[in-house]
């Protein structure tokens, strides 16, 4: 079974990603919308058989993860920061 790591954004910080992202045209403006797709996005990757690791992600550490890498905050280099932390 194949691992997929998800990143997982808390409630409380979700205002602060997006206003350091890039791309923020690419995720939902509240947290309950992005929740909802998530979930669903999660269940349907296990029903496909997936074995789906959420990572919490501190948007402080994405941040300077970000600053220190020289690479933009986008959902490719945001994927990658989580694929690192498995």
């Amino acid at each position: 079974m194949d691992n997929i790591a998800i990143a997982w954004y808390k409630r409380d910080e979700y205002d602060k990603l997006l206003r350091v992202i890039i791309d923020k045209d690419s995720m939902p403006l509240n947290y309950d919308t992005w929740f909802e797709i998530a979930t669903v996005a999660i269940e349907d990757l296990k029903n496909q058989g997936f074995d789906v690791k959420k990572i919490v992600v501190d948007v402080d550490e994405l941040i300077e993860w970000c600053r220190v890498m020289k690479k933009e905050n986008t959902a490719k280099n945001r994927a990658l920061f989580v694929s690192l932390r498995r």
